[in-house]
């Protein structure tokens, strides 16, 4: 029960995070830099 809830939580912290703008671009910077360092 406690994992399901712990999924939720993530799920909807994530949500938040892709509709905020300013979120979405730390993730989209973090996303080129991994992508930088693989290259």
């Amino acid at each position: 029960m406690s994992s399901i809830i712990t999924v939720i939580l993530l799920a909807a912290m994530f949500g938040l995070v892709a509709l905020n703008p300013f979120g979405r671009n730390i993730v989209v910077h973090q996303d080129q830099g991994a992508a930088f360092s693989a290259n």
